[in-house]
């Protein structure tokens, strides 16, 4: 299957055909995934009035088909995104839609959690409905220390508080799942003043699900297998090292290379993100698109 999707090649399809005598196919047969998207950069809300560069691209000859998920007289916004997908969605089948939320209130948490390592080792005793609370509450005053202390310092490049703000709501949160890291691993790469933190954090988190399977074999029955002991010490180990994160990132300036260029508005930041593709034009704006593949 990843090789059809890749090579645009069904290799059941040409033994078949081979067998029975008839010629390969010449063309890729059409896919019914996307392999690359348009992202719209809107300057602010606006209808849509005509988008310029698709048959340029349809007919580019590793192009298959052009799909625009909007087109004229579409009002386009920050939002149309979450809307367009989410509401029809939740309106057609609202129960299935919310079962991600349902679960995720009612599962206990995942071992190496900060709530479960408390709990299990008598420090902190909560339940579900405890940890749904207070991680709640402490995200919450956590993220509201972290922006006030850090607007200042941080004053005209905002955005590299989402790092400690996603350190913290993983560490206040029932459930560290190990795609967790995704969202926090490219965030310390770019906001990082130094190259310690993302190694040791690297480390700390190896260390952590290490010893969480291990101690799995071992609830499972098996051996060899690990103690919660060392799965505990490694959380805290890994809670140590995304506190000092926190902290760094909070007080210390970030790198050259997050500034925005002095003078630069919307619509140059949108162009240096889009220097090539699509040109989307709206009536209250100018927006650009690019297409990733």
């Amino acid at each position: 299957m990843v090789y059809e999707l890749f090579a645009g090649v069904s290799p059941t399809a040409e033994l078949i055909g081979l067998a029975r005598g008839v010629p390969a196919a010449r063309q890729r047969p059409p896919l019914s995934v996307p392999l690359a998207t348009f992202t719209l950069f809107p300057g602010q809300t606006g209808r849509l009035r005509a988008i310029h560069g698709l048959d340029e691209v349809a007919a580019l000859p590793d192009v298959i088909r052009v799909v625009a998920a909007v087109r004229p007289g579409d009002v386009i916004s920050d939002d149309f995104a979450i809307w367009a997908v989410n509401l029809p969605v939740a309106l057609a089948a609202p129960e299935r839609w919310a079962e991600f939320y349902t679960f995720s209130s009612e599962r206990v948490g995942t071992f190496a959690a900060t709530w479960t390592v408390l709990n299990d080792l008598g420090v902190v005793i909560t339940d579900v409905a405890a940890r749904n609370l207070w991680g709640l509450v402490a995200f919450a005053v956590g993220a509201v220390a972290i922006v006030a202390a850090g607007w200042h310092t941080h004053q005209g490049r905002e955005w590299v508080l989402f790092t400690p703000i996603v350190a913290w709501f993983l560490l206040t949160n029932k459930v560290w799942s190990p795609q967790f890291d995704l969202w926090l691993v490219p965030l310390l790469v770019l906001t990082s003043r130094r190259t310690w933190p993302l190694a040791v954090f690297g480390i700390a988190d190896i260390a952590v699900y290490w010893t969480e399977f291990w101690y799995l074999a071992r609830r499972a029955g098996f051996t060899p297998s690990g103690s919660y002991e060392m799965l505990a010490a490694a959380s805290a180990l890994r809670a140590v090292v995304l506190l000092t994160v926190i902290v760094l990132s909070v007080r210390d300036p970030a790198p050259d290379w997050t500034a925005v260029p002095a003078g630069a508005d919307s619509q140059y930041r949108s162009a240096m993100l889009s220097s090539v593709g699509p040109r989307v034009t709206t009536r209250s704006s100018s927006a650009t698109a690019r297409m990733r593949r």
